[in-house]
Order: structure tokens, then C-alpha cells, then sequence
């Protein structure tokens, strides 16, 4: 059995296809912090500033142990015997195997479509892209308080423009103009900083013999 770690939208744990409730929104800032490192230690210092947002109280070394030992006591009742969150100096570690985090899956595929793009198969690349931009559920950790986690989810929503950007330069390249013109609008309006997405939009109103209203998107 596995746990499924979910991070890109708000923050979810789920055993067995069931949720699992985090009790707490410090545990679940503790949680967020490991998911965005892991298998890589996350000092307890850096906790103690992600859950307290650099105003923590002279117990906070204490609580974030409170905190990890809540988490680890929330595995087990779901199941899961075998160490998660493992204590190693000069903090913590969330072990990611054999569990699945929805972010590594993402990445995953990204890296594979890159693969297979510059193999020349570009409507497979697309298929992969659809894929890993259809495991969001909105911005990353949303529903976690928290400066560091905050910085950490932007890094996340940036590697999602990414690669929808690779994945919309693709559907023009397979034609795709029409299809495109409202998803491209919506994000635009979403984003209204972000070029490249005006930009295409521009270049799918062209091919799709409007121009006129691709020069209005500027």
C-alpha cells in the first residue's frame, strides 16, 4: 500500500482512493514543506519560519516535533507502518518512495514529452502534456498559510505555465487554432502579465483567418 501526496491544487492525502484528514493547519504546513523537498532533509529551523512565518514562539523546535509525530501517528491510521517522515539532522525527510506525489508525476511526464518532441512525435507529445496538465486542480498548495510555502508553490505554478506554453506551441504546430482561441483567452485573462500567452493567442487568431481580433488581444 502507498500513500498519494497531492500538491498541485490545494494540498491532499489520500490511502487506499480515500482522503485522509490532516488535523491542523501547522501539520499540514510541515507536510506541505516535505512534499515540495522530498527525499531531501528540510532543516527544523526552516519549518519552525515556514509554519510561524518568522515570528515563531521560543517552543516552536518543540511543536514542529509535535507536529511530525501527529503526522506520522496519521500514516499509520491510514495504514502505512513503514517510516514516512524519517528524522535526520538537521531536521526531517519525507521519503517519497513507493508513494506517489502528483508534482513528481508531473515532472515525469514534462521530461518525457521533451523526449519525444525532439523524436518529431509531436501529437504523442501532446497527448503526454494533456496528461501531466490534467493532474492540476489549481494553484499549487492553495490552502496552506505560509510564506515559504507560498515561494515554493510559485516555483510550481511556473514550471505548469511552462509547460503549457510547450504544450499550446505544439497544438499550433498541429493546427489546432480554433480549438485553441478560448483556452488562450481564458488564460490571458487569468494571467494579463504573461506574454507568451498573448502571443499565441495573437498567432491563433491569425490562423484561424482573424487577424483583426488577434491585433484587439494585444
Amino acid at each position: 500500500m502507498s500513500l498519494d501526496f497531492r500538491i498541485l491544487g490545494p494540498l491532499e492525502l489520500r490511502a487506499g482512493g480515500q482522503p485522509v484528514h490532516i488535523a491542523g493547519s501547522r501539520q499540514r504546513t510541515v507536510l506541505a514543506m516535505l512534499l515540495t523537498s522530498p527525499d531531501r532533509v528540510v532543516g527544523t529551523d526552516t519549518l519552525v519560519k515556514a509554519v510561524w512565518n518568522g515570528s515563531p514562539p521560543a517552543t516552536g523546535r518543540t511543536q514542529i516535533a509535535i507536529c511530525v509525530a501527529g503526522l506520522r501517528k496519521t500514516f499509520r491510521a491510514a495504514g502505512y507502518l513503514t517510516e514516512v517522515v524519517a528524522t535526520a539532522a538537521p531536521g526531517y525527510l519525507l521519503r517519497a518512495y513507493p508513494h506517489r506525489l502528483d508534482s513528481h508525476d508531473f515532472m515525469g511526464r514534462v521530461r518525457e514529452a521533451a523526449v519525444v518532441t525532439t523524436q518529431r512525435r509531436t501529437k504523442r507529445a501532446v497527448s503526454i502534456l494533456s496528461e501531466a496538465l490534467a493532474l492540476w486542480r489549481g494553484p499549487a498548495l492553495v490552502n496552506i498559510t505560509s510564506d515559504l510555502v507560498h515561494s515554493a508553490a510559485a516555483r510550481l505554478d511556473e514550471e505548469r505555465l511552462s509547460a503549457y506554453e510547450q504544450y499550446t506551441a505544439l497544438r499550433l504546430e498541429l493546427g489546432q487554432h480554433r480549438a485553441l482561441i478560448g483556452e488562450l483567452t481564458d488564460l490571458v485573462r487569468q494571467h494579463p502579465s504573461w506574454e507568451q500567452a498573448r502571443a499565441y493567442l495573437m498567432v491563433a487568431y491569425y490562423r484561424s483567418g482573424m487577424p483583426a481580433r488577434g491585433r484587439e488581444a494585444v
